[in-house]
């Protein structure tokens, strides 16, 4: 008897714990182009770097800072990016 109820209550536990476990498949930025925009013949990258007039501006817009944060979270220690890259799709020879 004792061993039945050992054995039920483990199947419960890796019920209830199957239950709260999930997986997540990442994409890698070209398998997520190629999803989002099958028919597309290229993908051209382009990489943008803020100028000091730029950040000057975009961080009076912003508040003063280029990086915003809920008080007390750890995202106070995430760096101010001023560097941007984007994926142009290409058709023809032309950006789509």
């Amino acid at each position: 008897m004792k061993k039945i109820l050992t054995v039920f209550i483990m199947m419960l536990c890796g019920i209830i714990f199957a239950a709260n476990s999930f997986a997540v498949t990442l994409l890698t930025n070209e398998q997520a182009i190629k999803e989002m925009f099958p028919d597309l013949d290229d993908i051209k990258t382009v990489t943008h770097t803020l100028s000091a007039s730029e950040i000057s501006a975009i961080k009076e817009k912003m508040g003063g800072s280029l990086v915003h944060y809920q008080k007390g979270s750890k995202s106070e220690n995430v760096s101010e990016v001023t560097s941007y890259e984007f994926y142009i799709g290409m058709k023809d020879n032309k950006p789509v």
